[in-house]
C-alpha cells in the first residue's frame, strides 16, 4: 500500500511540473507570437516558435510575429514601429528585436528591425524578404510558409553575422 500511495504522489507532483513548464512554454510563445489576425494554427506557431527560441537562446535577439486582419488605415509602416516599441522586443543593450507584421485583408507586410540588427538586416534585406519570400506564398493563402521562411532567413542573417549584433550604425 505504501509504494502505491508513493507511486501516486509521485505522479502528481510529476504531472504538476509538467503542467508548469508547459503554462511557462504557452506564455513564451503568446509574447513572441500574437496570430491576432488568426492565420496560423497553435502547431504552425509552435512550429515558427521552436525558430524564434532557438535564436533567442543562442544569441539573445528576439523576433516576434504579429498578424492581424488589417491595421486600420493606419500606415503599416507606423504601427509596425509602434507596435515593435511598445512591446519592447530585442535586448535593451543591443536593440536587437525584429518584428514581423502582416496584415492579412490589407494585403500588407512588413519587418520592422531593431538598431542594434541594421547592420545585419538592412532596409533593402526585410524588404526582399517581404518580396520574394512572404508575399508569393501569401498571394497562395500560404500565411505560415511565409511566416516561417521569414523567420528562417532572420535567424540565419543574425546567426551569421553574430558579430554584429549590437552594433548601431
Amino acid at each position: 500500500m505504501k509504494i502505491f500511495n508513493l507511486i501516486i504522489v509521485l505522479s502528481i507532483l510529476t504531472l504538476s511540473y509538467a503542467c508548469k513548464k508547459s503554462s511557462e512554454n504557452v506564455g513564451a510563445k503568446a509574447s513572441r507570437i500574437m496570430d491576432d489576425g488568426q492565420l496560423l494554427t497553435s502547431v504552425q506557431e509552435d512550429s515558427i516558435y521552436v525558430l524564434i527560441h532557438d535564436l533567442e537562446a543562442n544569441i539573445g535577439s528576439q523576433i516576434a510575429v504579429l498578424t492581424l486582419e488589417s491595421t486600420g488605415g493606419q500606415p503599416i509602416k507606423d504601427l509596425s514601429l509602434q507596435m515593435a516599441n511598445d512591446m519592447g522586443i530585442g535586448r535593451k543593450d543591443y536593440d536587437d528585436g525584429v518584428l514581423i507584421v502582416v496584415a492579412a485583408r490589407d494585403h500588407q507586410m512588413r519587418i520592422e528591425v531593431g538598431l542594434g540588427l541594421e547592420g545585419v538586416i538592412k532596409d533593402e534585406i526585410a524588404d526582399k524578404i517581404c518580396r520574394e519570400d512572404m508575399g508569393p506564398r501569401f498571394l497562395k493563402g500560404d500565411f505560415f510558409n511565409g511566416i516561417k521562411t521569414a523567420v528562417e532567413d532572420i535567424k540565419k542573417l543574425i546567426e551569421d553575422n553574430k558579430e554584429l549584433v549590437g552594433q548601431h550604425k
